[in-house]
């Protein structure tokens, strides 16, 4: 089932949790994906109003080396770190 639904993928979100973001990439899944070589993979890392500011800044810098990467934060109240 994993397979189709990447055949029928042009771009494959991989959402990653920026507490651990490393734990949430599945190296399995992405070798999956690189045996075809027109799809893209996209890294959001999610959550980053839960890291501090410089972590976001260096979680980004290692994860675009990888892939296209695109911070994110789905809360929209404000967190504790913003009062």
């Amino acid at each position: 089932m994993l397979n189709k639904l990447i055949d029928k993928s042009d771009v494959i979100i991989n959402v990653l949790d920026a507490r651990d973001p490393i734990s949430c990439i599945s190296e399995k899944l992405l070798d999956k994906i690189k045996i075809h070589p027109n799809k893209k993979i996209i890294f959001i890392l999610n959550k980053i109003d839960l890291i501090p500011e410089s972590y976001i800044y260096d979680w980004l810098k290692i994860l675009k080396k990888m892939y296209p990467t695109i911070p994110f934060k789905a809360n929209l109240q404000k967190s504790q770190k913003d009062n």
